[in-house]
């Protein structure tokens, strides 16, 4: 495993990038190395020219990157659009290698990269088409790897679907509740409301540490994780957006079987797909599991993510010790460990959950809100500045 690898799917998720590497694949992985630290400008200058690159995992495996530092900033739209562009690119290219399949089956995208997700009618889910309108992903199928886990897996009966629909409209930038904190952190929409957040800026809070220097297994970018990728990304631009029954269409037809990358973010999606349903009690299944699996596949900067997420839902169900403790550590680990994205949403969750402490918090918040924004590129601040769900903790950002 390389030093980028460690550092973007390992135990050094803190390790400073300080050349452009000669290799695209190493190129990909700076970039995100740079947008889990926060450095989003920098990620995507490398990811723009990636997502031009002849090999269509690359350039879809860029532009599903960039979508995720876009969601991060509370810009979903624009995510819809590069997840949708990453779509085309592999079904080009799985119908280039595989010509016979056309008709048959392909996925194939409906219109443009941009119409299938820049317009508000738009549905990526449409661009999903087998025979009789059945889903269908070339490639890899789930049946050449493990089976993804599920809720009966860990001896939980999961709840029985219901259906959903678009949520209501978005809160005040400044009043945000725990769904609105796992807004921050994951892209999906806000259930309530939170008292106005202070702008101070002053220290953070002091907990455990949790264990660093792990050994990680490997992670390559191939074509099945391509297909995962932008598949799972437009699910979690369908949740951000409240199409809601969208989202479980790709979440049902992503392929995550291979792999603990794609399982994992499966998890994370799940997750917030009930919370934003208003099912707190049918995200904690999907949540846990997903805080096993990065356990296991020792990457620090997906286990930090997935106890944010996990701590949301214990949190949003009534458990507010255990969402305290979560919590925490996830706070200090991304503190300690410069994530800058989730230091802020973990801060403003718990501020929700310890209001004797709301003020300390809010100011953690706001000093890693400021400096994210500070990194972003001019339209990642836009997209900032214009998105509900990003709070207004940081003031102007030049």
């Amino acid at each position: 495993m390389t030093s980028l690898s460690r550092a973007a799917f390992g135990d050094r998720p803190d390790q400073a990038v300080t050349a452009v590497p000669a290799d695209p694949r190493e190129r990909w992985l700076a970039a995100v190395v740079l947008g889990g630290q926060g450095w989003y400008a920098r990620a995507a200058a490398l990811l723009e020219e990636l997502m031009g690159a002849a090999d269509p995992v690359l350039a879809a495996s860029s532009a599903a990157t960039l979508a995720a530092h876009r969601r991060q900033l509370g810009g979903h739209e624009n995510a819809r659009r590069l997840d949708a562009a990453g779509l085309a690119r592999l079904a080009a290219g799985a119908q280039l290698a595989d010509p016979g399949r056309a008709g048959h089956g392909a996925l194939e995208p409906a219109g443009s990269a941009a119409g299938a997700g820049g317009q508000d009618g738009g549905n990526p889910g449409s661009a999903i088409r087998g025979p009789a309108g059945r889903p269908e992903v070339p490639g890899p199928p789930n049946g050449g790897g493990p089976p993804p886990r599920s809720p009966e897996h860990r001896g939980v009966t999961p709840p029985p679907h219901r259906p959903t629909g678009a949520l209501g409209h978005p809160p005040n930038r400044e009043r945000l509740s725990f769904g609105g904190g796992l807004a921050w952190a994951t892209g999906t929409r806000a259930l309530g409301e939170r008292a106005p957040l202070s702008t101070a800026i002053g220290p953070t809070v002091e907990v455990s540490a949790g264990r660093l220097g792990e050994p990680a297994r490997p992670v390559d970018i191939p074509r099945y994780g391509a297909w995962s990728d932008v598949l799972l990304g437009l699910a979690a631009d369908a949740v951000g957006l409240g199409r809601l029954a969208e989202a479980r269409r790709l979440l049902a037809v992503a392929p995550v079987g291979r792999g603990w990358r794609p399982e994992l973010r499966a998890g994370w999606l799940r997750a917030e797909t009930e919370l934003a349903s208003g099912r707190a009690d049918a995200a904690l299944g999907p949540a846990e599991i997903a805080a096993e699996i990065a356990a296991e596949a020792g990457s620090v900067r997906h286990r930090v993510k997935s106890a944010l997420v996990l701590g949301v839902a214990l949190a949003t169900d009534g458990h507010r010790s255990r969402a305290v403790s979560t919590l925490s550590t996830a706070l200090h680990d991304a503190t300690d460990l410069g994530l800058l994205p989730l230091v802020w949403p973990a801060a403003l969750v718990l501020a929700d959950l310890v209001p004797t402490r709301g003020d300390q918090f809010c100011r953690c918040a706001a000093v890693a809100l400021h400096s994210v924004l500070r990194r972003a590129d001019p339209v990642g601040r836009r997209l900032a500045e214009r998105s509900p769900w990003v709070p207004r903790l940081a003031g102007p950002t030049g």
